[in-house]
């Protein structure tokens, strides 16, 4: 390598280095309330959901949103409101003030219905290994690590065409 590629090259480099600096100083200037909200939740409790079984592409896009949702509006899953995306976009009920997600589990032969009915979780249909079920968004944290479930996903929204 000659002296120009050289020294081109390292100049490139430093340009680099300064730009990453400047973009990583952890400064932030807010230009809108929707800024203000994301800068208000570093000194709030940042809600995520660990999951120990397989669940649908569907479903892991409907939990990326509710994360965004609930850290947006205070960090805590307890008293989540849904919102009108939310609800026109995922299959989202609403009983007493509580919102249920729907969905369908496979499990193994070894579950049991009355741990989690106990925190309100609500079983339909069973077909073999195949259940229906209504789980409280308050508890969806909790259900993702429940034992013997071995696939989540949850209903898709249906709408009548005319």
């Amino acid at each position: 390598m000659n002296k120009p590629q050289r020294l081109f090259l390292f100049r490139a480099t430093i340009t680099l280095i300064v730009i990453g600096g400047i973009s990583c100083n952890g400064k932030k200037i807010m230009s809108n309330d929707n800024d203000q909200k994301q800068e208000k939740i570093q000194h709030q409790k940042i809600e995520t959901f660990r999951i120990n079984y397989k669940i649908s592409a569907k479903t892991q896009l409907f939990l990326n949103e509710l994360e965004k949702e609930i850290n947006l509006n205070g960090g805590n899953i307890k008293n989540y409101k849904a919102s009108e995306k939310m609800l026109n976009e995922y299959n989202l009920k609403r009983f007493n003030e509580t919102y249920f997600v729907g969905g369908f589990i496979k499990v193994t032969s070894s579950f049991k219905t009355k741990p989690l009915e106990s925190y309100g979780v609500k079983f339909g249909q069973e077909k073999k290994e195949i259940r229906t079920v209504n789980v409280p968004v308050y508890y969806l944290k909790e259900f993702l690590t429940a034992d013997n479930i071995l696939f989540f996903q949850i209903s898709e929204k249906v709408s009548i065409n005319n």
